[in-house]
């Protein structure tokens, strides 16, 4: 079998954290078996020469003991917050307070007894002199390997993990294996002559701003109801702004529902072709694209796959569950969040967007349109993804209204410069507005912010991206 596998040829750990990670890159894996959580954790040293670096790497093995049973509630549970979520988002287009409150329970929960001793561990360990000063060999990046037990945790919006490192929610990313892990910037380390060129930096130019294709709404599920404006923007005529805006740079395949509903010839075209492939729908996504079709692909060429999907409305519901009747206990298993995750990185997906939970369907266009722009201007899908999740508006009525025409929302109207093009930057467009009066709420409550991670190398930039792709300074801690 270690012959058949070829495990001898393959890299040293050493070698992989060296080459096929960013410096100061903290890589930790998680492993729950029989009441015991395995921590194996490395962080990869500043710049230097490989040698001097090799023999600066800091490793940690240790291991923590869990009750089995309060782990497995609170993933129970949370899968069961989930379900009670999508039933109330069918018919209301709000999220339930209550059972927002009762998720973010749940994840503290989990955060008390399983994350904060990691990050203790972690911090006593790695951060030589301590959280609160500053130093060079501090860890800047983190990237959490969990097993399909922690899965489901929402490990990456940790406050104890986020607290280690100062800033936004991209500086801590997560994947399925350190192998696999390696494995997705290969085009970028492996050298024609094998040489490897090791990342200096959290920067993988893979994505073409030309090849970025949309697919919304594939079965034009979308519609306005009584609550919203009149003039409010259903998700076809988001896609149409994105596209004239030249947000998306492939028009000629990029397609939405009232056009037509998309064939599957069409969905494997649009992967063949793109190299960064965004949807936005109803449903999960393996209810409106076929899994056996995804996993037949060749997709290494793919630097970004973003669907921006989990709203849920009447139709969408009954189409979901139609298509989940159809299909055997061990098919909907291997689609989970895990399996597609899985899919994606056998088949050679270098970053994905996965949205674990429900979420309101006004906040799936508003994150998926930020998340477009930022990659459009250069920024990694770390960095976007972290803006479209620090979303902020005026007041609660506007936490779930949609865009109107020219992408301003309701209240914003007096503002929007009636000669600005569409698409263009606008007060509502995603960035933070700036209220008169009064602090700005969060657009995301806890639990869609939750939902939304990425699996896989969150340094994926546009190779058009230029300069625009690194990562601003961190900022001082207090």
């Amino acid at each position: 079998t270690f012959q058949g596998l070829s495990l001898g040829k393959m890299p040293s750990v050493a070698q992989l954290l060296l080459a096929y990670f960013p410096p100061l890159t903290l890589v930790v894996t998680l492993q729950f078996r029989r009441g015991l959580l395995f921590v194996g954790a490395a962080c990869t040293p500043g710049e230097g020469d490989r040698e001097q670096r090799a023999q600066q790497l800091r490793h940690l093995v240790w291991r923590m003991a869990i009750q089995e049973s309060e782990l497995l509630s609170c993933v129970r549970r949370l899968s069961e917050l989930n379900a009670l979520i999508e039933k109330e988002l069918t018919g209301d287009p709000r999220m339930s307070g209550e059972l927002v409150q009762q998720y973010s329970e749940a994840v503290a929960q989990a955060e008390a007894f399983l994350l904060a001793p990691l990050a203790r561990a972690l911090a006593d360990r790695f951060w030589l002199y301590g959280t609160m000063l500053e130093h060079a060999s501090n860890p800047k990046r983190l990237v959490l390997l969990p097993d399909r037990s922690l899965w489901s945790l929402p490990v990456e919006k940790s406050p104890s993990l986020l607290k280690l490192f100062g800033i936004g929610y991209s500086a801590i990313s997560r994947d399925l294996a350190l192998h696999v892990a390696a494995q997705r910037v290969r085009r970028v380390v492996e050298a024609a002559d094998g040489e490897l060129k090791p990342l200096a930096r959290p920067h993988v130019p893979t994505a073409r701003p030309e090849s970025t294709v949309l697919l919304s709404d594939q079965f034009d599920e979308d519609s306005l109801s009584p609550s919203d404006a009149p003039k409010s923007e259903v998700i076809c005529a988001v896609h149409k702004r994105l596209l004239e805006a030249k947000i998306v740079g492939n028009t000629a395949q990029s397609l939405h529902g009232q056009l037509f509903a998309a064939s599957p010839g069409d969905v494997r075209g649009m992967l063949a072709d793109s190299t960064v492939f965004l949807s936005v729908g109803f449903g999960r996504f393996f209810t409106s694209v076929s899994s056996s079709d995804f996993a037949s692909q060749d997709l290494r060429h793919l630097a970004v796959l973003a669907p921006f999907h989990r709203a849920i409305n009447g139709s969408a519901f009954r189409r979901q569950t139609k298509v989940d009747s159809q299909k055997s206990a061990r098919r909907l298993s291997l689609e989970d969040d895990y399996g597609m995750a899985l899919l994606a990185a056998f088949r050679g997906v270098h970053c994905m967007l996965q949205v674990a939970g429900p979420v309101p369907n006004s906040h799936s266009i508003r994150c998926l349109v930020v998340f477009a722009k930022g990659l459009q201007a250069g920024k990694t899908a770390g960095k976007a993804l972290e803006e479209a999740l620090a979303q902020q508006v005026e007041s609660e009525a506007q936490r779930y209204a949609r865009t109107m025409e020219g992408a301003a929302l309701p209240g914003d109207a007096a503002r929007v410069d009636p000669k600005a093009p569409a698409g263009k930057a606008q007060p509502s467009s995603g960035t933070s507005p700036s209220p008169a009066g009064g602090e700005a709420l969060d657009l995301l409550q806890a639990h869609t912010r939750f939902s939304y991670f990425l699996v896989g190398a969150p340094w994926v930039v546009s190779e058009a991206g230029g300069s625009g792709g690194k990562e601003a300074a961190p900022a001082k801690k207090r």
